[in-house]
C-alpha cells in the first residue's frame, strides 16, 4: 500500500501515461467509445477501492487537495490562451446565434430535466449535473472547474464522466447521420447556401501557428500560468464569498478572465499545442478518481437517461432556433458539437460538411472553453434553487 506523497503522485502519473500510450497505439474499438481520460478515471477508482494507496493517510489527503487547487487554475489559463475574442467576432451573426443558441438550449434542457427527474435522484445531484452542463458548453476542463468550485462529491464524477462519454458517442453518431438530410433541412428553414456564408467568414485555424514547439515558449507559458494563478488566489481572498461563490470559485473566474486577456497578447502565438494543459487535465482527473469509489454506482443508469433527455430537449430547441433564424443544418450541428463535444469532435463533423468549416468549428470550440465554466455556474445557480 502506498502511504507517501511522492509514491502517490508518481503512481498516478505512471497509470495516466500507460493508458495514454496504449490508447495512442491500440487499434481497439473501445478507445473510440471511451476516451483515455474516462478509462483513466475508472482504472484509478478500481485501484483506490483495492487499497493501492492509503486513502485515509493525512499526508496523501493534503497532497491531493493542494494539487487539485493548484493545477486546476493553471490548466484553465493554458487552455484559454488560444481563445482570442477578435476571432469570435469574425464568426458573424448567424454562426454566433447558432453557438449561443446551442449554449442557451443546454441550460434550458438541464433545467427541465432536473425539474422533472434529476432532483429526485439525490439532494446534491444538482452539483453533478452542473458539472456535466459545463462540459457540454465547454469541455472536460470546464467540468472539473465547476466540480471543484461547487465541491461536487468525487463519487458523482463517475456518473458524470460515464454519462458524458455514452451520451456524446450517441449524439456524435446522430449528427453524422443527419448530414445526408442537410438539403431537406435547409429548404425547410429557408436558409441560404452554407458555402456563401463561409465566403463571408475569414478565419484562420488558431492552432495553425508557424514554428516548432520550443523550450523557451513553453517555459514562458508555464511561468505566466503559475503567476496568473497566484494573483487570482491573492485577489480571491478579498472578494465577497456566498453560498454558491467561494474563494475557490473566484479564483477560477479570475483565471478565466486572465486567460481571456492573455489570448489577445503575444502569448497566444507561442506554439504549445495545448500539451501542458492536457497533461494537467489528465492528472487532475486522476487525482479526483483517487478519492472516489463505486459505492452507490447503481444510480449510473438514471444519470445516463437524464443525459439523453437533456440532448433530446436540446435538439428540439435547436430545430426551433434554426427555423426562426433560418440557420443551416451544418451551422446548428457544428455549434451543437462545439458545445457538447468541444475541440475533439466539432472539427471532424465540420470537415464532413466542408473543409472550409473546420477553422470555424475550432473557434467555436475555443469559445466553449471560455464560457463553459460560467455556463456551468449559471446552471448550478438555477438547479440549486430547485434542489429538494
Amino acid at each position: 500500500m502506498i502511504t507517501t506523497s511522492l509514491s502517490y503522485i508518481s503512481s498516478l502519473l505512471m497509470i495516466c501515461s500507460l493508458i495514454v500510450l496504449i490508447s495512442s497505439r491500440s487499434k481497439s474499438k473501445i478507445f473510440e467509445y471511451f476516451p483515455a481520460i474516462v478509462i483513466i478515471y475508472f482504472t484509478i477508482v478500481v485501484l483506490s477501492m483495492l487499497g493501492f494507496w492509503d486513502a485515509s493517510s493525512m499526508q496523501i489527503k493534503q497532497t491531493k487537495s493542494q494539487l487539485e487547487d493548484l493545477i486546476l487554475p493553471i490548466m484553465l489559463f493554458l487552455m484559454l490562451i488560444r481563445c482570442d475574442i477578435r476571432m469570435v467576432i469574425k464568426l458573424g451573426r448567424k454562426l454566433l446565434i447558432a453557438f449561443f443558441g446551442a449554449s442557451l438550449s443546454i441550460i434550458i434542457a438541464f433545467t427541465i430535466m432536473y425539474l422533472t427527474v434529476g432532483k429526485h435522484i439525490s439532494p446534491d445531484a444538482w452539483k453533478g449535473f452542473s458539472a456535466l452542463s459545463a462540459s457540454w458548453m465547454g469541455g472536460t476542463g470546464n467540468m472539473v472547474a465547476v466540480k471543484q468550485a461547487l465541491g461536487t462529491p468525487d463519487n458523482q464524477m463517475g456518473y458524470i464522466l460515464l454519462t458524458d462519454s455514452i451520451s456524446y458517442t450517441i449524439w456524435f453518431a446522430f449528427l453524422f447521420v443527419l448530414i445526408s438530410r442537410a438539403n431537406i433541412f435547409d429548404k425547410w428553414t429557408k436558409a441560404g447556401c452554407i458555402e456563401e456564408h463561409i465566403k463571408k467568414v475569414n478565419i484562420e485555424d488558431p492552432y495553425n501557428i508557424k514554428g516548432d514547439i520550443n523550450f523557451v515558449g513553453i517555459f514562458v507559458l508555464v511561468a505566466v500560468a503559475f503567476t496568473a494563478t497566484d494573483i487570482a488566489n491573492i485577489l480571491s481572498s478579498y472578494l465577497p464569498a456566498t453560498q454558491l461563490i467561494s474563494a475557490k470559485t473566484w479564483t477560477i473566474l479570475l483565471v478565466t478572465l486572465f486567460g481571456f486577456v492573455g489570448a489577445m497578447t503575444p502569448l497566444a502565438r507561442i506554439r504549445s499545442d495545448s500539451i501542458i494543459a492536457s497533461i494537467f487535465l489528465y492528472f487532475l482527473v486522476a487525482l479526483i478518481a483517487s478519492g472516489s469509489t463505486f459505492e452507490g454506482f447503481s444510480e449510473a443508469p438514471i444519470y445516463i437517461v437524464c443525459g439523453l433527455m437533456v440532448l433530446t430537449i436540446h435538439a428540439i430547441i435547436m430545430v426551433i432556433i434554426a427555423k426562426v433564424f433560418k440557420l443551416n443544418l451544418a451551422m446548428c450541428s457544428i455549434a451543437s458539437l462545439a458545445n457538447i463535444g468541444g475541440i475533439a469532435g466539432a472539427p471532424i463533423l465540420a470537415s464532413a460538411y466542408c473543409r472550409s468549416l473546420v477553422s470555424i468549428a475550432v473557434v467555436m470550440s475555443l469559445l466553449g472553453f471560455l464560457i463553459g465554466t460560467q455556463g456551468g455556474l449559471i446552471v448550478a445557480k438555477i438547479l440549486s434553487g430547485f434542489a429538494i
